[in-house]
């Protein structure tokens, strides 16, 4: 994979690293990072998907 930072791509160096969890949220998913210095939370969120009661991911019929 090519990191290209003139199209808004990045890189997060975290040195103190210990442990990470991804969770399954309604929006998408939210990836927490824990190292000595705290916690760290990413939300990925889809922008026309959404996830059901059941769990499975739709498409978002909402009309936003």
């Amino acid at each position: 994979m090519e990191i290209d930072m003139r199209r808004g791509d990045a890189i997060i160096d975290i040195p103190t690293f210990r442990k990470y969890w991804i969770y399954d949220k309604p929006y998408g998913h939210d990836i927490v990072i824990w190292a000595d210095t705290g916690k760290t939370v990413i939300q990925c969120k889809w922008p026309d998907r959404k996830r059901t009661a059941n769990g499975r991911v739709r498409d978002d019929d909402t009309g936003r």
